[in-house]
């Protein structure tokens, strides 16, 4: 095992990700907290254990801040297994996920979650959000003890599943003061908020791409 600093780690992985290198979601090393030392292992998963921890929450588990976290500032790479989307349908019809559960990364794959990127919770008044493929970023100022939230609407768009099975929707309990009420795929957020979210850089790829393919 090899002791490395937390913050040059996550920007290593980062910058192969963004350069096309090797690292994708599903094949992230593990990162531990081992006696105040930041260690890897072998296993598929990239945990930045220091960021953010999973406490209860009005929604049952919810991930929390462990530190102050400024605007713009990486979280974490939110990681999984990537299944494809006959593998996603599958799963929900055997109810074996929540169809709100699943990140949508392309239109033809999605990341299924794992602990405790599954824990992140929606809201319309979100302190973070998706950039990248599945990377969290802050949006907003977070004080420790806050909990980290981003919209889901923000990285669904899936006409393929609309198209066989009809739209996503998932009723909100946020009790935002903007609270959507019932929350839907990315063509449902307000236009002004999906003009806001592509100013602060919180709009996946895959959904860029679609937006630029829709002009052309």
């Amino acid at each position: 095992m090899i002791s490395l600093d937390l913050k040059i780690l996550e920007i290593f992985i980062r910058s192969e990700i963004l350069s096309g290198g090797s690292f994708e979601a599903g094949i992230f090393l593990k990162i531990v907290e081992h006696g105040g030392e930041i260690w890897m292992d072998d296993r598929k998963l990239i945990k930045t254990a220091s960021k953010f921890k999973v406490a209860n929450s009005r929604f049952g588990k919810g991930c929390f801040a462990n530190e102050p976290i400024k605007k713009g500032e990486f979280i974490c790479f939110c990681g999984g297994k990537e299944i494809t989307w006959e593998e996603q349908e599958r799963r929900y019809i055997e109810e074996k996920i929540r169809l709100d559960d699943p990140l949508q990364i392309i239109e033809t794959k999605y990341i299924e979650l794992e602990k405790p990127y599954i824990y992140f919770n929606h809201s319309c008044n979100p302190n973070s959000g998706i950039r990248g493929k599945n990377e969290l970023i802050a949006i907003k100022n977070i004080n420790p003890d806050e909990e980290i939230a981003y919209d889901y609407s923000s990285v669904v768009w899936d006409e393929r599943w609309v198209e066989k099975h009809g739209p996503w929707t998932m009723n909100c309990g946020c009790k935002e003061k903007n609270c959507r009420k019932v929350i839907g795929d990315f063509l449902t957020i307000p236009v002004s908020l999906r003009s806001k979210y592509i100013m602060l850089g919180v709009v996946p790829d895959f959904i860029l791409r679609k937006l630029i393919k829709e002009k052309e």
